[in-house]
């Protein structure tokens, strides 16, 4: 087995030895508080997403397709934009602030932030001003919507605003926890219903939203920067600290980002270069379909990704104290609880597509519903195979991931350009979610390959098994029940909980949220029912 890259003063650790853990094993004290503050993490996310999903259905009920569209595909270029401009510099943060914490190193802990800061908001600076001009006084048109190239004029501040605010979000979660993200993701998501709301009080139009959209963004900035400046002057450290000692580790810092964006263009094509490609190919209309289905299953991957805000710098901390076997069941309990806390959605979205699409945006959107089904079953495989690429590339396999992330990209784009000028949307949705399939499948490869750790112990199969039962027995029940949300919601419910009995040793509640035991009432459902 190859040699695994180390930091800078840690002893090269051959290959990587994987425990050996009983049936119901309580997880180590990292992954209990790993999965405590993600907990907290998901449930003010999922508040957040609930608000914009409640604010995604009133417009797609009360815009135009055309409009929603128009609105649609500068929101895409936006994301391709700001994905491009944070160079990854978040996550890689994320990396090597524990690293700088470990070692003391507090001039290049200060130094990497004020790097991050200035590329992230320069980069944006500069892909603004491209795209301001070339759309205007160049007159490059890649949609022939002129209401569409109004939005993306309008909602271009949205790129350093949105990049700088990923970046806090990293910093916050390395040194002040989760507390801070969750009230932010809140209230900015409430303020974007407060907005779509005014928006259908006063019968206003979609310039009306895409302005709050930016005033929103930016009064979310200025509430991680307040934050921040609290979260620093708590640092013990910091009063020992002087401007001095900054350190900017240049090549450290983009000698590992840089590679990792080929990660970030993997997602940014499979999730907004659909829709650009359909504006170009297909119509406003066209994207519409595919975007209005797109946020529910989507919530696969923000469950995963809120997981990934914790995970990151708590693994790094790991791998710098050559921890292997701890960091092992981090990943697999970790792949376990996404697993099963994106069950509901995975449900709804793929077993009751149908009934989901036409409950939410009415029958003009039925013919979306395979959209629907096609987007969950990519998202649900990228949920249930975990953080198996950001574990390669915290062990510096860099090149097998970012191999396995180009590989991905240039297969998405070639399906897609085959697929949208045909089938459209449809085309769109069979080309994202088979490429995160194959792209999740090669990266569990490389992960069993590279550091010896294999997603599906024994210990799991009944969990894993009896989610795939539960799965199939749904999907054979919607052939035989109407279309309708009503009998999809109580059902998909129930198969959840079903999904959580059979998974409960495995899971080991008791010992996550050892509070269980304080209350009477959940002790009993405890001793119970989840043993």
């Amino acid at each position: 087995m190859a040699v695994i890259e180390h930091s800078p003063g840690l002893p090269p650790q051959r290959g990587l030895p994987v425990a050996q853990e009983q049936d119901g094993a309580a997880p180590s004290a990292a992954t209990a508080e790993h999965l405590r503050g993600s907990s907290l993490l998901l449930a003010g996310r999922f508040l957040a997403y609930g608000l914009e999903f409640i604010a995604q259905v009133l417009l797609v009920r009360y815009l135009a397709k055309s409009d929603f569209g128009a609105f649609s595909y500068a929101l895409s270029v936006v994301v391709v934009l700001k994905s491009i401009a944070i160079l990854e510099l978040p996550n890689t943060l994320a990396r090597f602030l524990p690293l700088y914490r470990e070692r003391r190193d507090y001039g290049s802990l200060m130094g990497s932030v004020a790097l991050a800061v200035g590329a992230i908001a320069g980069v944006a600076g500069l892909l603004v001003a491209g795209t301001y001009l070339a759309v205007g006084p160049l007159g490059f048109k890649p949609t022939d919507d002129p209401q569409a190239l109004l939005l993306l004029l309008a909602l271009g501040l949205l790129v350093p605003l949105e990049g700088l605010d990923a970046l806090a979000t990293a910093l916050l979660a390395t040194l002040a926890g989760a507390a801070p993200i969750a009230f932010r993701q809140v209230l900015a998501s409430a303020l974007k219903l407060g907005v779509v709301l005014a928006l259908l009080f006063a019968g206003a139009d979609v310039y009306f939203l895409a302005t709050g959209y930016v005033a929103v963004s930016a009064l979310g900035l200025l509430v991680y920067a307040w934050s921040l400046l609290r979260t620093f002057r708590r640092q013990a450290w910091l009063p020992r600290w002087r401007p001095r000692q900054l350190s900017f580790p240049v090549r450290e810092i983009f000698g590992f980002a840089l590679p990792l964006l080929a990660s970030t263009l993997v997602w940014v094509l499979m999730e907004s270069a659909d829709a650009i490609l359909l504006g170009f190919f297909q119509n406003s209309e066209a994207v519409a379909n595919f975007r209005a289905v797109l946020p529910l299953p989507r919530v696969l991957a923000t469950l995963t990704l809120t997981f990934g805000v914790l995970y990151t710098p708590l693994a790094a901390r790991l791998y710098a104290r050559g921890e292997h076997e701890e960091l092992a069941d981090l990943y697999r309990r970790v792949a376990l609880w996404m697993t099963v806390l994106s069950f509901p959605i995975f449900a709804l979205t793929f077993a009751f597509a149908r009934a989901t699409t036409i409950g939410l945006y009415g029958a003009r959107y039925a013919d979306a519903a395979p959209i629907m089904a096609l987007l969950a079953l990519g998202y649900y495989c990228f949920a249930l195979t975990g953080f198996n690429g950001l574990t390669l590339k915290i062990y510096r396999q860099l090149r097998f991931a970012v191999s396995v992330d180009i590989a991905a990209a240039v297969i998405n784009l070639a399906v897609n350009l085959v697929l949208i000028p045909r089938w459209g949307a449809v085309g769109a949705a069979v080309g994202t979610g088979g490429t995160m399939v194959v792209h999740n499948l090669l990266k569990q490869y490389g992960l069993w390959r590279y550091l010896g750790i294999n997603l599906f112990q024994r210990r799991y199969i009944r969990a894993y098994a009896g989610l795939l039962a539960v799965a199939l027995a749904l999907l054979g029940l919607q052939l035989a029940l109407p279309a309708s949300l009503w009998v999809a919601l109580p059902l998909s419910a129930v198969a959840s909980l079903l999904v959580l009995w059979l998974a409960r040793a495995s899971l080991a509640l008791e010992a996550v949220f050892p509070e269980l035991q304080r209350w009477p009432w959940a002790a009993a459902i405890a001793r119970t029912w989840l043993r």
